[in-house]
C-alpha cells in the first residue's frame, strides 16, 4: 500500500561488479511513494494511424515482416561468423603490427565507453588497462587479418560500390531516421562516415558472393 516501507536484505553475489560489496551482505529500506497502472491502448485502426500505419492489418503485417527480417539478419550474422571463422583458420599470414596496435586501441576505447555508461561484462570487471590490452589483441589481430582477407576477395571478384548504390543505401537510412535525405547526408559527410558507410556495403556484397558460392 501507499506509504508502506519495508526492510530488505540482500546477499551480493561473489562476482558482483562493484568488489567492495561483492560477497557481502546489505541492508535495504525501501519505501511504496505511489501506485500507478499503465493503460494500454486499444489495438485498431485509431492506434494503427499513431504507428504510421493506415490500419491495424497492415500494422500487423509490417509487424510479422519485421519479425522475419530479423530472424534472416539472424541467420545471416551467424553464417558470416562461421565464414569468417574458416577464413581466418585456412589464412596463416603474418599481419601489421601498427594495424593490430590501431585495432587494439580501438577495442580498448570501445570498452571504456561501455564501461562509463555501466555496461560492463563480469569478465571485465577491474581489468587494468595493460589487462584489457592483452585480452584484446588477439581480437585485433583477427580483425585486421579478416578486413585483409575481405579486401583481397573484393580485388580478386574485381567488387565495388558504385555511386548508385551508396546514394540508395544512405536514401534508406535517411527514411529510418525520419531526417530529410540532404540534412542526413550533410551530417554523414560532416562526421566521415560515409566511407565507412561503403566498406560496409563492400562486405555484404564479398559476404553474398561468399555465401551463394556455397550454396
Amino acid at each position: 500500500k501507499k506509504d508502506e516501507e519495508k526492510t530488505i536484505n540482500v546477499k551480493f553475489p561473489e562476482d558482483y561488479m562493484n568488489k567492495e560489496l561483492a560477497g557481502k551482505a546489505g541492508l535495504f529500506r525501501i519505501a511504496l511513494k505511489g501506485l500507478k497502472e499503465r493503460i494500454l491502448p486499444d489495438l485498431n485502426d485509431e492506434f494503427a494511424k499513431d504507428m504510421d500505419c493506415e490500419s491495424l492489418s497492415q500494422l500487423k503485417e509490417n509487424i510479422k515482416r519485421n519479425i522475419l527480417k530479423n530472424k534472416e539478419q539472424l541467420e545471416k550474422e551467424r553464417i558470416k561468423k562461421e565464414v569468417v571463422e574458416e577464413l581466418i583458420k585456412k589464412n596463416t599470414f603474418l599481419v601489421p603490427k601498427s594495424l593490430v596496435e590501431h585495432y587494439t586501441q580501438y577495442l580498448i576505447g570501445h570498452a571504456v565507453d561501455r564501461f562509463k555508461k555501466g555496461m560492463i561484462a563480469k569478465d571485465e570487471v577491474g581489468l587494468s588497462a595493460d589487462e584489457l590490452k592483452e585480452r584484446y589483441a588477439k581480437t585485433a589481430e583477427e580483425l585486421v587479418r579478416r578486413d585483409i582477407i575481405i579486401d583481397a576477395i573484393a580485388k580478386e571478384e574485381n567488387l565495388n560500390i558504385s555511386d548508385d548504390e551508396l546514394d540508395s543505401k544512405i536514401k534508406e537510412l535517411a527514411e529510418k531516421t525520419k531526417e530529410p535525405l540532404a540534412a542526413f547526408k550533410a551530417r554523414m559527410e560532416k562526421e566521415g562516415t560515409i566511407e565507412y558507410l561503403k566498406e560496409g556495403l563492400l562486405e555484404e556484397k564479398v559476404f553474398d558472393l561468399i555465401i551463394s558460392s556455397t550454396k
